[in-house]
């Protein structure tokens, strides 16, 4: 028992010493970002003429997703267009930055009022409703070569 006990000891210094010697790892490791969490991108908005400030999303390059603040959507329209991947000459949104540090989700884009919601829940009904059999019948007709 007394052995087993002084193995243990000793297994337990090797873990101590290894502890200690190994270096912490680097939370930006693989991070395009550095000083950024994963899982957000910098964006300079298209509808600033001289964008000088990049906003971050929460998402990727892809599918940025949600603006972090409400700076970082186009004020004409109700959606964003943004350079992905650049910062600007004076670097990053402290608002942007802020929530991403905390962890926070993006927010709703502000200027996307209900009635544009309103149409484009109408649009979506539109293009999903069911064919009538005399559309199907026509585009099996082409389908099949017959028009």
């Amino acid at each position: 028992m007394k052995n087993l006990e002084l193995q243990m000891g000793k297994f337990k210094e090797l873990q101590i010493d290894e502890m200690e010697n190994s270096e912490p790892e680097d939370p930006d490791e693989g991070n395009p970002y550095p000083g950024i969490p994963l899982g957000y991108i910098t964006g300079l908005g298209r509808d600033v003429p001289h964008p000088k400030l990049a906003h971050l999303y929460k998402g990727n390059f892809g599918d940025p997703g949600l603006g972090m603040c409400r700076y970082a959507y186009n004020r004409k329209e109700y959606g964003y267009s943004i350079w992905r991947g650049n910062e600007g000459q004076n670097g990053i949104c402290k608002i942007c930055w802020k929530r991403a540090m905390a962890g926070l989700d993006g927010i709703e884009n502000p200027y996307y009022t209900p009635e544009m919601r309103q149409a484009d829940e109408e649009l979506d009904k539109e293009l999903n409703k069911p064919l009538t059999p005399e559309e199907q019948a026509e585009i099996d007709a082409i389908l099949k070569g017959d028009k």
